[in-house]
């Protein structure tokens, strides 16, 4: 990276007042040190603070805050385990009844395994598409458990998920 950097200083003010065949030949030179696409490399070439000694790293994304915690989001994928994986919009309109169910049956007990008041409310704030969100990845790992496993019956069968 320092090599990037010291290399971008070097060329950045000879890019500038170049012709356009001389732009030409330093990107091309410029592509073969860094291994950077012609794209990338003009990109660093014609911004002003790429390379630059004063800037470590430019990271222009933001980031918002969570707004549900680790633990709703862990008692989220239990209830859609337990629900049988549904996706976000039928979740979103059974999880009142099954969650009402399952405490009833003594299954989450308030206070006790991280199930709390707030993680109730917070599950019953989340809207479909934020389940969806936050279950995308136990999807995929739940696809390529299912690739492997030789059925779907052979995957409820070693599932621990009590009713």
């Amino acid at each position: 990276m320092r090599t990037r950097k010291e290399v971008t200083q070097r060329l950045k003010d000879s890019y500038k007042r170049a012709t356009k065949t001389e732009k030409s030949r330093i990107l091309d030179s410029f592509c073969e040190t860094t291994g950077l696409s012609r794209s990338s490399a003009r990109h660093y070439l014609t911004s002003p603070v790429l390379g630059s000694k004063k800037v470590l790293r430019v990271d222009l994304r933001k980031y918002r805050p969570t707004k549900y915690s680790t633990a709703a989001k862990e008692k989220l994928i239990w209830l859609w385990r337990t629900m049988y994986m549904p996706c976000g919009k039928y979740l979103v309109a059974d999880r009142e009844q099954w969650i009402a169910s399952l405490e009833s049956h003594g299954e989450p007990v308030l206070g006790k395994n991280g199930w709390a008041e707030s993680v109730r409310r917070e599950i019953f704030s989340m809207s479909a598409s934020t389940i969806d969100r936050y279950l995308k990845h136990e999807r995929a790992c739940m696809r390529m458990l299912a690739s492997v496993a030789p059925s779907r019956e052979y995957f409820y069968a070693t599932q621990s998920v009590l009713l």
